[in-house]
């Protein structure tokens, strides 16, 4: 809320947007690897119901790849995906082994997956573009993340 109230979001979101845009690929799947290693050393996701939000490859995100093939042992994985027609954001539950494609705004998406509730949710690994100097999350701003997040509030943990 620091953010939002002191007017700085868009500001931050341009500044880690351009740091962002100036890191090599080696680095970034270096700190990809570092960070999935850090979150599955610290974090026992075994037989809950993981929600993962694909990395846009275009925007050099953090690499959640690693996480996946980490996860996908015997369950199927949760994601968001956006419904055109009803215009709202949809979680679904896959097979971690089933193909990707491109949805809305280039986000990763299962090609075979099912509809399913936000309150199966135990988990969501929730990326970020930077948080403000108070741990504050600020994301592109497009809605996906805060939407998934308050429909699965009764969730055990976002990460």
């Amino acid at each position: 809320m620091a953010a939002i109230s002191s007017g700085n979001k868009n500001t931050l979101r341009k500044i880690g947007l351009s740091q962002r845009a100036n890191l090599k690929k080696k680095d970034l799947e270096i700190k990809s690897i570092k960070i999935s290693n850090h979150l599955l050393r610290n974090f026992n996701l075994l037989n809950k119901n993981v929600h993962l939000f694909y990395p846009i490859l275009k925007n050099k995100e953090i690499n959640t790849w690693h996480i996946h093939k980490a996860i996908n042992s015997n369950r199927d994985i949760f994601t968001t995906i956006y419904d055109n027609s009803k215009k709202k954001w949809d979680c679904v539950s896959f097979n971690p082994y089933v193909k990707f494609t491109k949805g809305i705004l280039d986000i990763p998406i299962p090609i075979d997956y099912n509809l399913e509730s936000f309150d199966k949710i135990d988990v969501i690994i929730i990326p970020l573009l930077v948080f403000d100097k108070f741990g504050n999350r600020i994301g592109y701003g497009k809605g996906a993340v805060s939407y998934t997040h308050l429909r699965a509030h009764e969730t055990k943990a976002n990460l």
